[in-house]
């Protein structure tokens, strides 16, 4: 029976691999979320949809490994994106190697995707104009009404302290992760009466 089941974890598709990876590694950790499922959903999502999720873990090679991240480079998918993947379809199939279900770890062979191999995403910023401005200032003051209550009771701000963050970035031209990562101590009033504010932190450093 043991054998049997051997023969049939090696003809197993890679995808459904992962997943049954996934869900022992959990049981492992004793995850009673499965937040490892969770957080590689969008990788099993990708890996499923391309040939190399349908081949059984026995026959997959480094060239196809190597073949379906250049294939994510073409998409064109960030680089971080890309490694996710081979990451985790590197780390399971460890697993088989340990399990004795495949005799080397195929993905040995392959680096992960490197910073110049991956297409640069470039994209159009349009300024808004200072009528477009006056206008979502205003819009920030909107109060909830008796015959328009959106969001909270009535007399309060439709958009809440959202609001006046939307207001501040457009006064000070910071973006949102060094918005949301000011502290008081940021903010230096001058005896000139001018207000500076110092930028030491975004939201990806906290």
């Amino acid at each position: 029976p043991i054998l049997k089941a051997s023969i049939s974890l090696v003809k197993m598709p890679l995808a459904d691999y992962i997943k049954l990876s996934l869900i022992e590694i959990a049981k492992e950790k004793r995850d009673m979320t499965n937040s490892l499922a969770s957080n590689n959903k969008h990788s099993l999502g990708r890996i499923s949809s391309y040939s190399i999720g349908k081949l059984p873990i026995g026959r997959i090679t480094g060239k196809d490994i190597e073949d379906y991240m250049f294939e994510l480079v073409a998409k064109p998918y960030a680089k971080a994106t890309i490694n996710k993947d081979y990451f985790l379809i590197k780390r399971c199939l460890e697993r088989a190697k340990k399990k004795n279900l495949i005799n080397a770890n195929p993905a040995d062979a392959i680096t992960p995707i490197k910073e110049n191999e991956v297409i640069k995403h470039t994209k159009d910023v349009v300024a808004l104009e200072i009528e477009d401005m006056n206008k979502l200032l205003k819009e920030a003051e909107r109060l909830n009404t008796k015959e328009h209550q959106i969001n909270g009771p009535v007399g309060t701000r439709v958009y809440g302290t959202n609001a006046d963050v939307v207001c501040f970035l457009i006064y000070t031209g910071l973006r949102i992760g060094e918005c949301l990562a000011l502290r008081y101590a940021d903010v230096e009033k001058r005896a000139s009466g001018e207000t500076v504010i110092h930028i030491s932190a975004t939201l990806k450093e906290l």
